[in-house]
């Protein structure tokens, strides 16, 4: 795939100014959905469409990327009323729906919630939350692929929908969707006060009576109305939280409804730092990384004079080597969800008598758990076992469940494929400064360890997320494809706790970028690959990590796969949703030094005339509302421009957005090009070593801790 009569594209002479410094911008033209932009854009998607449909190996790359693209996690059923409440299909109707059962995944009454077909095919359920009485279920419905989505309504038994239900978007789950009160007279929900461009953001309470809607006044002298936030209640409805934060969350205010004038008041407002609770009787169980990195879980009185003092609470889990991420509290067992070394972890510890014990998980792996920690405080209605999703680097998702006192987990849904004869190497790298970087690489059991090998790295590495070592779906088929997948926890994720975070953020994002070379670089030296058969792709921060790898270092790599990628920091200062992104992650907009350190990683902004790229295949949503595809847009066309010897493609999916909202079917096809795309550049030919069809759980764990 060589290319040298690309679409032409115009150029202008829009200049940025940021924090007194200029910056030249000649394709702005392409931020915009005009006529000029519809008809680049379709000429650009046709020459990727003609590229990757004539590839030999793209209907071998189709087939495998179906196989793996089955199993995957999704959400874990809910439990409301005596009833489990799960994702559900009926593909004969093109229906998706829920299915009410006795049992987690048993079978039941089919409740339907959306078309897969014909007008409606696109549209999609961001999330669902049955009422506590089982006799509503309100969910998200998004029609257009992008995560804006508005709340629908549905009586479960006569399946008619509710009317006046409240008209408000909602920016997308991550704050639960509806939060019911115990007695299902209405629900707290997070959605947007203008349009989703404007990227403002407030807590309702609908009252499903009615039909109306009631603003909540959060105490806060200037709250920041771009915000996520969650209103979590205890188990009786009488104490409610409101938690505010996307990678740092605090219980900002409280309310004792018990009161007499009860009001809101300030909570936690004033620590550096993150506190994530549950409501046990009249206190928080919390997860607090305030003097822990690693996080240790605390105690704190719902009436204490001076919460925001660490001083007053209670220190129930202790900090230790293991990173704690997440917990649940069933039946007065406290379930954790912890990383050691990478790998999750589970353990229970009992409130009542501080008594510890692991959980024998399935293998090595990841635990399922929601990105940002706002969206575990989303209540699951479980009351007397614990649900989690298990998974491997060779082993697709399986749910499992436990009860306080069990020896043993039980399997809910067992996983449905497996890597066939895959064997997982555990390595560590040495970054520029000094830091040892983990990654896992995952082969076939039958490749020749002594000769090179195509290879294609996946990181993230960005705001406070942890990729941990789970099944990578469709991208089984490199592996199956004789390739290495390699799966990097580079800094700016939160593998090993907030020192992991800040040490890839803001004034230290270079580390991150650093990360991955010294991974690439240790593969090299060690003749596991070259640069030849070396690739790097990533999602959305990864995306931006891809990109910048190809500007910094082009000579490590043949090709690039950015996804849905941020690619222009100055230009996404313009938009209130990118703005609010960068001051997370990357810089504030203010200042001058730290916006000039920001641009020297800013891939727009980096291409060079002349330069020996890697080739590179930028795929894009048309409606992705958090990395819009003009970045993708802009950053192909100066590629483009600027006499790029290789390959630039650029695809940008229609009806799709960051993904949370793409059908499996059009992911699978997402999936399909990019990877024929890579096969191609590194000159494999997958259909002619595809061996024995015939998936086997047969699995070898090699340990490299210091390379």
């Amino acid at each position: 795939m060589s290319f040298v009569h690309y679409p032409k594209t115009r150029m202008g002479t829009v200049i940025d100014s940021v924090a007194g410094l200029d910056f030249v911008d000649p394709y702005r033209w392409l931020e915009y959905d005009s006529e000029d932009v519809k008809q680049w854009q379709y000429a650009q998607n046709k020459m990727a469409d003609a590229a990757v449909m004539a590839s030999p190996n793209f209907s071998w790359v189709q087939q495998s990327v179906e196989k793996y693209s089955v199993g995957g996690i999704g959400m874990l059923p809910r439990f409301a009323a005596g009833k489990w409440f799960g994702f559900d299909a009926d593909p004969e109707r093109g229906i998706i729906g829920l299915c009410m059962s006795d049992e987690p995944y048993g079978l039941g009454k089919f409740i339907p919630m959306a078309e897969t077909r014909g007008e409606d095919a696109d549209s999609f359920p961001v999330w669902f939350s049955p009422s506590p009485d089982g006799k509503i279920l309100a969910f998200g419905l998004c029609r257009d692929g992008s995560e804006n989505n508005t709340i629908e309504l549905i009586e479960i038994e006569t399946g008619k929908r509710v009317s006046s239900p409240p008209k408000q978007r909602l920016m997308d789950g991550f704050s639960g969707g509806a939060i019911w009160l115990p007695d299902s007279s209405g629900f707290y929900f997070t959605a947007l006060s203008g349009e989703p461009e404007d990227f403002r953001q407030q807590i309702w309470l609908h009252h499903v009576k009615h039909g109306t809607q009631t603003l909540v006044d959060v105490p806060m002298p200037e709250p920041d109305s771009r915000e996520y936030s969650i209103v979590s209640l205890s188990p009786s409805g009488r104490y409610r939280l409101i938690n505010q934060g996307l990678t740092c969350l605090k219980p900002i205010a409280l309310i004792d409804t018990k009161q007499r004038d009860a009001q809101w008041r300030p909570f936690i407002t004033e620590l550096n730092g993150s506190v994530i609770g549950h409501i046990v009787d009249d206190h928080l169980v919390a997860i607090t990384d305030i003097d822990a990195p690693r996080g240790r879980i605390v105690c704190i009185p719902l009436d204490s004079p001076s919460p925001n003092d660490p001083n007053s609470w209670t220190e129930l889990v202790a900090e230790s080597e293991a990173v704690i991420r997440s917990h649940q509290i069933v039946d007065r067992t406290l379930y954790i969800t912890e990383f050691v070394e990478t790998y999750s972890r589970i353990r229970q510890v009992n409130l009542d008598t501080a008594e510890t014990e692991n959980i024998v998980l399935p293998g090595l792996g990841a635990v399922s758990e929601p990105r940002f920690p706002l969206s575990t405080l989303v209540p699951t209605g479980w009351r007397d076992r614990y649900l989690f999703g298990f998974s491997s680097l060779t082993e697709s998702w399986g749910v499992y469940s436990h009860r306080p006192g069990s020896e043993v987990i039980e399997t809910l849904q067992a996983p449905v494929i497996q890597i066939q004869d895959a064997v997982v190497e555990d390595h560590w790298a040495c970054s520029a400064d000094g830091e040892s970087i983990p990654y896992h690489i995952v082969r076939r059991a039958d490749a020749d360890q002594k000769q090179s090998q195509p290879t294609l790295i996946y990181a993230y590495g960005g705001y406070n997320v942890a990729r941990p070592p789970e099944f990578p779906g469709p991208m089984a088929a490199f592996v199956e494809a004789g390739g290495l997948y390699v799966h990097a926890h580079v800094r700016g994720g939160s593998e090993f706790g907030r020192a992991w975070w800040d040490g890839g953020r803001m004034k230290n994002k270079q580390n991150c970028f650093n990360d991955v070379y010294a991974i690439a670089e240790q593969l090299i030296d060690q003749g596991r690959t070259h640069s030849a058969q070396l690739a790097l792709t990533g999602r959305s921060n990864g995306g931006l990590l891809a990109a910048v790898a190809m500007m910094q270092r082009p000579e490590l790599w043949k090709a690039v796969v950015p996804q849905v990628p941020v690619l222009d920091l100055i230009g996404a200062l313009r938009h209130p949703y990118g703005r609010y992104c960068i001051e997370i992650e990357y810089a504030d907009p203010e200042n001058s030094e730290a916006v000039a350190d920001m641009v020297k990683y800013s891939p727009y902004h980096l291409v060079r005339k002349g330069c020996d790229y890697p080739s590179v295949y930028l795929s894009a949503g048309a409606t992705d509302p958090r990395c819009p595809p003009w970045h993708a847009r802009k950053f192909s066309a100066c590629l483009q421009a600027n006499g790029h010897p290789g390959s630039v493609l650029l695809k940008v999916w229609e009806n799709s957005g960051h993904g949370q909202a793409t059908s499996q079917a059009q992911l699978a096809m997402q999936f399909t090009h990019w990877l024929t795309f890579l096969t191609d550049q590194l000159k494999m030919r997958p259909g002619r070593c595809q061996g024995n069809n015939a998936l086997t759980k047969s699995m070898t764990i090699e340990a490299h801790r210091h390379d």
